[in-house]
C-alpha cells in the first residue's frame, strides 16, 4: 500500500484484535496517527545506501512495528513519534526496497531506490577537493545555533585528497572563502592534514579528536570533530556527508562577539532553544553540539595548500568576516 492510499485508511481498513483481546485493541477508526512523513520519501530513486530508512508519525504509536525486505533495527525518538530503522549492513547501491509499518491505523508501505553512492571508485582521487557546505545538510542538534554562526563564519569545509591507499587516504583540510563567493581556498586559516579510515571504500571516516583552525584574527576549535561520506563511482562529488562536532562555549562567544564569554554564550544558546554540555575529552568546559547529515559535497577545482602561519601567509586577506 502507499503512502498515497493513507488517508483512506478508514473504516474499511481496521485492525482484527485477537479473539481474547477485543478490549484493548484500537481499530483504524479509533487511530488518529497518521505518516506525515518519510526518509527517503515514497517512490524515490536517489536514496543514500547508508542512511537509515525514517518514518514520522503524527504521534507515538506504541503498536507500530517496521517491516523490511532487510534486516535490521527499530529505534524512536521524538518523543517516539519517528520511527528509525537501521539496515544491519549498507544497502546495496541502485537497487529497489520496500519498507512497511503495520500501525494502528493498518498497514502501509514506501518503496524507493538507492544511488549509485556506494558502487566502486573507478577514478583516482589523488588530487581531487569537496568543499562541504556546513549548513547545507539536515541537522539533528544544534542547527539553530549553527545558523546564527555560520552568518558570521559562513565558510565551508575543503576537503583535498593527497594520498589514496587500499586502507586509508590522508586529506588535507582546509576552510573556503565565504559562501556566495567563487569557492576558493582561505589562506587565513590554518590547514590540518589527517589520516581517514578508508578500509569501507568508497565509504571515508575521519575521525579527530581536536581540528584548530586558527585564523590571523580568530580561532574555532571543532572537538570531537566526526565527518563521514561516500565517493561516488566517478570521483566528481561526495554523497551523504554526515558530520558532529563541539565548539566551545568561549569561542562561540568569540565568533559571535559577546563579550560575557562562555556564559553569555550559553544563555544565548538557551534563547535558541539549544543547550549547552561537557566538551568530548574535559567535561570541566562548556561545549555546543553541532550534528548534521545529509550533505553532497561536489568536487572544485582547486589545491589546498598547506598553512601553517596565517599572519605570514601573503595571500592572507585579514578578512574573517562575512
Amino acid at each position: 500500500m502507499s503512502l498515497a492510499l493513507l488517508s483512506l485508511l478508514a473504516c474499511d481498513s481496521k485492525v482484527t484484535p485477537a479473539a481474547d483481546d477485543t478490549a484493548s485493541a484500537p481499530s483504524a477508526t479509533d487511530c488518529d496517527v497518521t505518516i506525515d512523513e518519510t526518509l527517503p520519501p515514497n517512490a524515490s530513486s536517489d536514496a543514500y545506501y547508508r542512511a537509515p530508512v525514517e518514518l514520522h508519525l503524527s504521534e507515538p504509536d506504541p503498536s507500530a512495528r517496521v517491516i523490511a525486505d532487510f534486516s535490521g533495527a527499530t529505534t524512536t525518538r521524538d518523543d517516539d513519534a519517528t520511527l528509525v530503522y537501521t539496515p544491519d549492513s549498507p544497502l546495496a547501491p541502485d537497487t529497489d526496497y520496500v519498507v512497511g509499518l503495520d500501525y494502528c491505523r493498518g498497514d502501509a508501505e514506501i518503496s524507493f531506490r538507492t544511488s549509485w553512492f556506494g558502487g566502486p571508485v573507478a577514478e583516482p582521487l589523488v588530487g581531487r577537493t569537496y568543499v562541504v557546505d556546513l549548513v547545507g545538510g539536515r541537522f539533528l542538534q544544534g542547527g539553530n545555533l549553527a545558523g546564527v554562526i555560520s552568518a558570521v563564519f559562513n565558510r565551508g569545509l575543503l576537503l583535498h585528497i593527497l594520498v589514496e591507499d587500499d586502507d586509508t587516504l590522508t586529506v588535507r583540510a582546509g576552510i573556503s572563502t565565504p559562501t556566495g563567493e567563487a569557492v576558493a581556498q582561505d589562506t587565513c586559516f590554518r590547514t590540518t592534514d589527517v589520516e581517514v579510515d578508508f578500509s569501507t571504500s568508497p565509504f571515508f571516516a575521519i575521525r579527530v579528536d581536536r581540528f584548530a583552525f586558527e585564523a590571523f584574527e580568530t580561532e574555532l576549535d571543532l572537538l570531537g570533530l566526526e565527518v563521514d561520506g561516500t565517493f561516488a563511482p566517478d570521483g566528481g562529488s561526495v554523497g551523504g556527508v554526515a558530520y558532529s562536532l563541539a565548539v566551545s562555549a568561549e569561542d562561540v562567544a568569540g565568533v559571535l562577539g559577546l563579550e560575557g564569554g562562555a556564559e553569555e554564550a550559553c544563555g544565548f544558546a538557551e534563547t535558541l532553544e539549544e543547550s549547552c554540555g561537557p566538551c568530548p575529552g574535559d567535561s570541566t568546559v562548556d561545549c555546543l553540539i553541532i550534528t548534521t547529515d545529509g550533505i553532497d559535497a561536489p568536487e572544485v577545482a582547486l589545491t589546498v595548500t598547506s598553512v601553517t602561519d596565517p599572519e605570514s601567509d601573503p595571500d592572507c586577506q585579514l578578512d574573517t568576516g562575512g
